[in-house]
Parts: structure tokens; sequence; C-alpha cells
């Protein structure tokens, strides 16, 4: 588990040095005066261990000046070896942040999450569908639609493997 958080983070900060060569789409919604946060939408992408990263994973966000969509991808548990059953514990998630609840400068953000992830046993070759759902607190430290850290905590509300585990911190990066 250790090398594989290792792994990641060395994956996310190699991936620091590349990131203008990713540039970030932004949709064109003809420049109308229209204020409303769907003008300035934004799709970016990120890198990074929490809830909205599924775990150890990534996510797509479609990001306004107070909010943000995304779709995740990432694992939570990978044991291999020694006297545990080999398994792997990975999935996909849904989320949403909004950042008029709190302050809006567009740095604090309040959201929820929803993640569905497959746990599957090597030895016996079975496997169980585990869901989870929670609230979570956010702080953009560039904003919320622009490249930069976050952090984050959040509280499963709904769990389905009825795990004490419910309190998860969080540390990602936007593209």
């Amino acid at each position: 588990m250790i090398r594989l958080l290792f792994l990641s983070f060395s994956f996310l900060l190699s991936s620091l040095v590349y990131a203008d060569e990713y540039p970030v789409n932004k949709i064109d919604n003809n420049s109308n005066e229209n204020h409303s946060d769907n003008n300035n939408e934004e799709f970016r992408w990120g890198l990074g261990i929490g809830q909205f990263y599924t775990g150890v994973g990534a996510n797509i966000v479609l990001s306004t000046p107070n909010s943000a969509k995304l779709v995740s991808a990432g694992c939570t548990d990978i044991s291999i070896g020694g006297d545990l059953e080999n398994t792997t514990r990975c999935g996909v998630g849904l989320g949403y942040v909004t950042t008029k609840i709190i302050k809006n400068n567009g740095k604090h953000g309040i959201g929820g999450y929803f993640h569905l992830l497959r746990t599957k046993y090597a030895y016996s070759n079975n496997s169980k569908i585990e869901y989870s759902s929670g609230v979570s607190y956010n702080y953009y430290a560039s904003g919320i639609n622009a490249r930069g850290w976050n952090f984050g905590l959040g509280v499963d509300v709904i769990n389905s493997s009825k795990s004490d585990d419910n309190l998860f911190l969080s540390v990602g990066y936007q593209f």
C-alpha cells in the first residue's frame, strides 16, 4: 500500500513538471453578457488522494468560478501477499462542489460525492460491489476553477461496507 502511494505521488509530482504541455480547454458560450456560472466553464483534470479522486486516482472536472462537477476513478485498497488474501478495491465516483455557501471567493467549497467500488478477492475469485456517499469541505489554494493544489476533509454519510473508516483527508492538484 505504501509503495502504491509513493508511486502515485511520484506520478503527481512528475505531472506538475509537464503541466504546461497540456493546455486547459475552455468552453466558448458565445461570450454573452449574462454572468451565469455556465459562461466560464472550463474542463480540468486532476491527480490526488481522497474522496474526489476515489481513493488514489484521477478526476475530470467541469468547473466554473463558483462550482465544480467531477467524475473520478481510482483505488481505495490494494493488498498483496502476506497472510491476507490479495484484494483490490477500485471504482468510479461522481462529485459536486460549490463555493457559494461559505465565502464567495472561489476557494472554500462544500460538496457531495458518490463512489461505486468493486472489491475483488484474488484467491477465492469472488467480488462484491460497494458504494459510499458523503459530504466534504475543500479548500482550493488558487480558486475552484484554477490550476493549483486543493485540500479537503470528507465524511461518509452512507457506506455499504459498514466500515468504521468514515473520515477522509484529501490532497490533490488540478491541472
